[in-house]
């Protein structure tokens, strides 16, 4: 049953770095790409509700329910935040920079989908 759950979040997680990539690379700088990929989030359809990110409950219950889970989960926001970074690497951004500010991009985006389900 875990190694279902868990290729599952793969699943997922794949499709939304797919979502995630094609918002980045189809904006003009990592800013709007971000915008962009929020406004993909919400459905293609104006008026959908949100469905919300698909990793975030597991990771929210995993600590309780599986480590093996939580480590799915985390490799998923992993893979994210790299996107995020490299299109931040991508517009020049410092260095010193990119794991901090991509990090933050990225919690901004998984708040807003909290907060809009």
């Amino acid at each position: 049953m875990e190694e279902l759950a868990e290729a599952a979040l793969e699943a997922s997680g794949e499709a939304v770095s797919d979502a995630l990539r094609e918002a980045l690379d189809g904006a003009p700088n990592a800013a709007l790409g971000v915008i962009r990929s929020r406004e993909i989030a919400e459905g293609p359809v104006a008026g959908d509700l949100c469905p919300g990110c698909p990793i975030a409950p597991t990771a929210l219950e995993s600590p309780i329910i599986s480590p093996r889970l939580r480590a799915a989960a985390a490799r998923c926001f992993d893979q994210w935040e790299g996107l995020i970074a490299a299109r931040l690497r991508a517009d020049g951004w410092p260095e010193n920079s990119v794991a901090e500010t991509a990090s933050a991009a990225l919690a901004l985006i998984e708040g807003a989908l909290l907060l809009a389900a």
